[in-house]
């Protein structure tokens, strides 16, 4: 009694710090059991790079009789990551573009230009644009240099690379498909999505299955689209093979369409022309596209026609 404030408050902090020092943090026995039943798991999966709201759920998910916390299995992780310490790919390496080159999302754009087969920009627009169109899609680009209004929809691609690609534990084809099938099911399309704040599994039979068109009756066909060369001899090549177009087309660049039975050429957006895609020989070739008056120079003749002409031309350089 009688003490000042200053000194009362002195005495409180330190006993605080003594309190703070003397009581450490207790675990529920019952918790600890739980998860130590799935130590290896845990161990195998941070070893990984799984977090542990994954590991979390694929407990759930791929071990029935699991029933522990979240909390402690992330209690279980963050020791096991203590022990492990950091790991090489954990270092952030900064990746510096020099002036010329740029830096481009190559998994993406490496499965678009293998499903499509097509290597040139334009091209890939090409192909783009027909299956949009064959299954009433619009397309809405984002425009360039302008992050802040991309769709939200790669942020999907995020959440399974962090969520379900460290938990899975086969390199088969056909478990990673049930894998996949079964964390889709029972995990992502189950938890609170963190923007609506709703499950996407009810998001979607609400708003979005309603919207959903059939299908096309017909299957897409495959579609090539390439740049070409029309060549002196009015033909374009593809494929190892040459096409021809009308001759007044010489020089220009026109663009190839190819299915897998028919090549059309089209020039500024207007078909040209058309042939089979497979055929005899090396070349397809319409007389029509040849000028009218030297078409038949390019036929092939038999010998003895080419030795009636040749008797001719002589009888008209006698006269």
């Amino acid at each position: 009694m009688g003490q000042p404030t200053r000194q009362i408050a002195r005495n409180l902090a330190r006993g605080a710090e003594h309190r703070t020092a003397v009581m450490p943090e207790t675990v529920p026995p019952q918790e600890t059991l739980t998860v130590e039943e799935w130590r290896a798991d845990i161990e195998r999966l941070v070893k990984s790079g799984a977090k542990p709201r994954s590991i979390y759920e694929w407990l759930k998910r791929e071990r029935e009789k699991f029933s522990g916390s979240y909390p402690a299995v992330k209690r279980l992780c963050r020791s096991l990551g203590a022990a492990q310490g950091p790991r090489e790919e954990d270092v952030a390496i900064p990746v510096d573009a020099p002036p010329g080159e740029a830096q481009v999302e190559f998994g993406y754009l490496a499965v678009v230009r293998a499903a499509f087969a097509v290597d040139e920009r334009a091209a890939l627009h090409r192909s783009y644009r027909e299956v949009a169109r064959q299954y009433s899609c619009r397309i809405d680009p984002a425009p360039p240099r302008s992050p802040k209004k991309k769709g939200r929809v790669e942020a999907g691609v995020g959440y399974l690379r962090r969520n379900f690609l460290p938990t899975l534990t086969s390199r088969d084809v056909g478990d990673a498909a049930d894998a996949l099938q079964r964390w889709t099911t029972q995990t992502a399309n189950q938890r609170i999505h963190g923007t609506t704040g709703k499950r996407p599994a009810d998001a979607f039979e609400r708003d979005y299955r309603p919207a959903l068109l059939a299908l096309p009756a017909a299957r897409f066909e495959s579609v090539i689209w390439k740049q070409a060369l029309v060549h002196r001899d009015s033909h374009l090549e593809f494929g190892r093979r040459l096409y021809s177009v009308p001759w007044c087309f010489i020089g220009k660049s026109v663009w190839l369409r190819a299915t897998s039975d028919r090549v059309a050429v089209y020039y500024d957006d207007a078909r040209i022309s058309t042939h089979a895609r497979r055929g005899k020989g090396p070349r397809s070739t319409f007389p029509g596209h040849l000028p009218e008056h030297r078409a038949e120079l390019g036929q092939r003749r038999s010998p003895p026609t080419c030795r009636t002409t040749s008797a001719a031309s002589s009888t008209r350089t006698t006269r």
